[in-house]
């Protein structure tokens, strides 16, 4: 309960909603606040791209970085922006990674996600046409994330849990889709 996970959850959460509303200032203001908790809210910051507004994702994407950077900043002892950054990059480089240790997250993904994982692709086939593009966007960006974040964490689970606000959306479309053609088939697949 200690954790930052729900609250990286309700970010990210905002997030692909303000999204997919186009609503810009919820979008940043999420993806900030949500930083200032844990990182995973960076990585869905650039989806704004797939908007077509060039600024205002340049914007979003500035401030999630002085965000994200500005209290290491400010708090770190020694390291300052750039060798925290080397840090990191270097943390990412080094053997000792995923590379070493598919088999654990494949486990680790497949009892987090199992049979929601595979409604969540069936989603994605589902998602309209004009929700298509931030949706497969928010998709990419949170699977890149986990894995790059996969690469320095021991619980894959709970990195893989980034995925959460795109499977629920995803597994709306379904049942959205199945109530309008089979309200029983809907009902026994929720059971």
């Amino acid at each position: 309960p200690f954790l930052a996970d729900a609250f990286q959850l309700m970010a990210l959460s905002i997030m692909l909603f303000s999204l997919l509303r186009l609503n810009f200032t919820t979008f940043w203001a999420a993806g900030s606040i949500g930083i200032l908790a844990r990182e995973s809210p960076l990585f869905l910051v650039p989806a704004w791209l797939s908007t077509g507004q060039w600024r205002k994702s340049a914007a979003a994407i500035a401030i999630a970085l002085v965000a994200f950077y500005l209290p290491r900043l400010l708090l770190s002892e020694d390291l300052g922006v750039f060798g925290y950054t080397s840090g990191v990059l270097s943390g990412l480089l080094s053997g000792g990674g995923l590379q070493d240790r598919p088999q654990p997250l494949l486990r680790a993904v497949f009892i987090q996600w199992g049979f929601t994982g595979v409604l969540t692709l069936i989603g994605l086939s589902l998602v309209p046409i004009s929700k298509f593009w931030p949706i497969i966007t928010a998709f990419a960006l949170l699977l890149l994330g986990a894995l790059v974040t996969s690469t320095v964490a021991s619980d894959f689970g709970r990195v893989f849990a980034l995925f959460s606000p795109v499977a629920v959306v995803c597994c709306a479309f379904i049942f959205s889709t199945l109530s309008r053609r089979n309200i029983y088939l809907a009902i026994l697949l929720a059971l």
